[in-house]
């Protein structure tokens, strides 16, 4: 199955192949704590598949200092990672197109969050902000 993992520290991304999404993460380091999010459901894409991501738990508590970031849409991630597309069925399909990714410096990152391009990461719980980037977590 094809895949596609991120390095933003090498400022690269490429589409490999696979027999499994965990294979990958051995390969490619930082995901010791994985967690998947949905990018974009099924029907999103222009191949009608939908986006997901694996990314450490806890990319973005590390100190930026140490950290290099990419932007898929307006949403900021942290560190390596890999994407991989979905059916309607939920089922992993080969990732066939990755969309635009742009691999960003701290000030990067700052500039693009104040000219509204992307969204500030924060946390909300009953509406109320707990957690906003780049803060250390509480």
């Amino acid at each position: 199955m094809k895949f596609a993992i991120v390095q933003p520290a090498e400022t690269k991304w490429e589409v490999v192949e696979a027999a499994n999404l965990t294979d990958i993460y051995a390969n490619i380091g930082g995901l010791d704590l994985p967690d998947h999010n949905v990018i974009a459901p099924p029907g999103c894409l222009p191949s009608g598949k939908g986006l997901a991501i694996v990314v450490n738990d806890f990319s973005l508590h590390v100190p930026p200092r140490l950290q290099r970031y990419f932007v898929i849409g307006r949403t900021l991630f942290g560190g390596n990672a890999v994407l991989y597309a979905f059916n309607e069925q939920g089922d992993s399909v080969d990732i066939d197109e990755v969309p635009v990714i742009i691999f960003m410096s701290l000030a990067g990152v700052e500039d693009a969050i104040a000219q509204n391009q992307i969204d500030r990461p924060e946390v909300r719980v009953n509406g109320q902000l707990t957690w906003q980037w780049p803060n250390k977590p509480q």
